[in-house]
């Protein structure tokens, strides 16, 4: 019969989460809001397993979906993972994410490319060089 004795939940379904999608949803639209209409960063931190992950993939697909129907640029949203136990590395998870924030722009057109870079090396110096090898 059709009957399974196991509870399952859907993989991609986020429950309970409401009031920390409003949370990151409100802090984004006040960074688009002038003079914050910048770069921010937003730091999510919990207990393994309690869904930080799936909080931030839902997040970033509802800012996604906000940018498509507004017909407007989607931001870069990155993410990093910093783990104690795993590693010693005090800024693995800052440059986990940096580096797929890299990633995803060498795969981009070489002028949007040649703009971050120049935008990177006002804001840091020559030390920009580095951060992206």
């Amino acid at each position: 019969s059709g009957v399974t004795k196991r509870l399952e939940f859907p993989q991609k379904k986020l429950y309970g989460r409401a009031q920390e999608l409003d949370q990151i949803q409100f802090a984004y639209q006040k960074i688009l809001q002038p003079p914050h209409h910048h770069a921010q960063a937003l730091f999510i931190s919990g207990y393994s397993g309690c869904g930080k992950t799936a909080l931030a993939e839902e997040a970033a697909r509802r800012i996604g979906e906000q940018h498509k129907h507004e017909k407007t640029s989607a931001p870069f949203v990155i993410r990093g993972r910093y783990e104690p136990q795993r590693t010693s590395l005090p800024y693995k998870g800052i440059a986990e994410a940096f580096a797929h924030w890299f990633k995803n722009l060498s795969s981009r057109d070489k002028r949007k490319l040649s703009q971050v870079h120049v935008t990177l090396k006002q804001a840091i110096g020559d030390d920009v060089n580095s951060l992206a090898n």
